[in-house]
């Protein structure tokens, strides 16, 4: 769980790894301090989201192309060339266009899309009101609407 989040946001395997050795890190430094007003798998997210905020503003959200693309050549399947490299585009575009959008548009679209979370578990999360979360989804789909308008049949 906290993997798929840390890869949704880093789309780079060795970084999301290291980012969650960094949480669980923290999970256990922390772990006197956890209040218990939320879900434990909650306040994790959040260390998570946390770190990769850091993370990016550290190295200021720096698109890693090669990175990338190697990620989305390790989940093509099949032997059809063409169709691999066709399908190994569409990935790079999905990932570029995500990694595009505004912070909080991007936070809200992977916990929906790539954690399957409800509304209301992200904005406990975010510290954001569900309305305010869905206004989020709302632009970040529209905006991937836009920027892979040449790809949406």
């Amino acid at each position: 769980m906290v993997f798929r989040v840390a890869m949704g946001f880093m789309h780079d395997a060795a970084l999301a790894d290291e980012i969650v050795q960094d949480c669980f890190v923290r999970v256990y430094e922390q772990l006197p301090s956890f209040r218990g007003e939320c879900h434990v798998s909650t306040w994790i997210y959040r260390i998570c989201c946390n770190l990769c905020i850091s993370y990016q503003k550290k190295h200021k959200r720096e698109l890693r192309i090669d990175t990338m693309m190697n990620y989305v050549m390790s989940l093509r399947s099949g032997d059809d060339q063409h169709a691999s490299v066709v399908q190994s585009e569409l990935h790079s575009e999905i990932k570029r266009a995500i990694q595009s959008l505004p912070f909080l548009q991007q936070q809200a679209f992977v916990l929906k899309y790539y954690e399957e979370l409800s509304q209301a578990e992200i904005a406990h999360i975010m510290h954001k009101s569900e309305g305010s979360v869905e206004q989020l989804l709302q632009r970040a789909k529209a905006s991937l609407k836009i920027k892979l308008k040449n790809y949406h049949s």
